[in-house]
């Protein structure tokens, strides 16, 4: 009775195990952002001691996978699009507040999209870089992401990966250029760390 239990628990593992390794399987084809689950966001701190987040509410990308060597991403969002929760704040953001200078930060209207583009993707495992060019109020700087691969399942008819990744960049570096100071120390911090939830679906044929 006891070896039959543990029989019974090996093969519950020995199948827990394969669904995991299953779940992270790297399928290959063609993928496109689902902007319903997915998060292009930024954290950068405020009057030096808190932080603020953000995100672009519109954007695309595409992520091809030909295999686990062969990996390009191609994305793009819509700088008027910047969301903080805060309508007065995004305003200056964009460039378009009344009472703030335009070219303070991102100048929307000059500059309408920021773009990333892959040189180099490297999956090991579940740990995943992306090396690439990254476009933003139109100067364009390398920068690496680093995080986790998430996995892939099938649903709703076709396949869905999912990663999550970071870099932090200087928002001075690509000419965002506020810089006022108080007592504390400057106002909005230099350091913005890019945080990204990607949940991509297999494009249809």
């Amino acid at each position: 009775m006891k070896r039959s239990i543990l029989l019974a628990a090996a093969l519950v593992l020995a199948g827990s195990v394969l669904r995991a390794d299953d779940a992270k399987a790297l399928p290959t084809g063609t993928f496109k952002f689902d902007t319903a689950h997915t998060t292009l966001g930024f954290e950068v701190t405020h009057l030096v001691i808190s932080t603020v987040t953000g995100k672009f509410d519109k954007f695309d990308g595409t992520i091809t996978i030909k295999s686990d060597k062969d990996i390009s991403v191609a994305a793009s969002a819509e700088t008027a699009s910047i969301d903080t929760g805060n309508a007065m704040r995004d305003a200056h953001l964009r460039g378009d507040a009344a009472d703030k200078p335009k070219d303070d930060f991102f100048e929307a209207a000059k500059f309408p999209q920021l773009t990333f583009k892959s040189s180099k993707v490297t999956l090991d495992g579940d740990k995943l870089t992306v090396t690439g060019d990254l476009t933003i109020h139109g100067v364009t700087k390398t920068v690496t992401f680093d995080g986790k691969y998430r996995g892939a399942v099938n649903a709703f008819g076709g396949e869905h990966i999912a990663a999550s990744l970071r870099t932090t960049i200087s928002r001075k570096d690509f000419g965002l250029k506020f810089a006022y100071v108080i007592d504390a120390g400057p106002v909005v911090g230099d350091a913005v760390d890019l945080v990204l939830n990607v949940e991509a679906a297999e494009a249809k044929k």
